[in-house]
């Protein structure tokens, strides 16, 4: 479902260990890129409030998309660091108001 700007997305994150065990990274970033590729935001877990720390691996940062959003397939991706390092990227829909 596309969104719209003026509305709020969470993006959500589960950092888990080898043995598939929730665990915490030693740094987790959001970076939100919109459609022309341009960073839009950027998040540090414990520097930005926007990323919140939800238990042991679990994290999350709502996002409101910019009233003057361009219109298009914007990118979201995580980045963990350290032991349990990995990165998860995907798209979603911006698309005008109604």
């Amino acid at each position: 479902m596309p969104l719209v700007p003026d509305s709020s997305v969470r993006f959500s994150a589960s950092i888990k260990n080898a043995s598939s065990v929730l665990a915490d990274p030693t740094t987790i970033s959001l970076q939100i890129f919109d459609s022309g590729n341009a960073q839009s935001a950027s998040y540090l877990q414990g520097t930005d409030a926007e990323l919140v720390k939800d238990g042991t691996g679990l994290y999350h940062a709502d996002y409101v998309i910019p009233s003057t959003a361009s219109f298009g397939l914007w990118a979201w991706k995580w980045k963990s660091t350290g032991s349990h390092a990995g990165a998860e990227s995907g798209t979603f829909l911006v698309s005008p108001s109604r």
